[in-house]
């Protein structure tokens, strides 16, 4: 794993947590790596659908409780990225988290 690789999900993070969870009221404040999924609001639902998208979507087996125990976007972004095994993969979580 490297940092670019980290920061690529914990951009898709980001991007699934701000734009393709349901249900979620996020506070104000920018989304960082310090955030705590719990300050987020994220619930026990919510995370299984974080899951979920990080299977789906990076080929990365995770659990709702794997998330809530790494406990922050950062740390989850380090425990994924250092999971995958496909890095063709990677250019489209940064692409996805760039905007364009």
């Amino acid at each position: 794993m490297n940092a670019q690789a980290q920061q690529a999900v914990v951009r898709y993070l980001v991007d699934a947590i701000t734009t393709r969870l349901e249900n979620v009221d996020l506070p104000a404040d920018p989304i960082t790596e310090d955030s705590r999924f719990e300050d987020l609001g994220l619930d026990s639902i919510n995370l299984v659908e974080l899951a979920l998208l990080v299977e789906r979507e990076l080929h990365v087996v995770v659990t709702d409780a794997q998330l809530a125990d790494w406990g922050t976007v950062g740390a989850a972004g380090e425990h994924i990225a250092g999971s995958v095994t496909d890095s063709s993969t990677l250019p489209q979580v940064a692409h996805r988290g760039g905007g364009s």
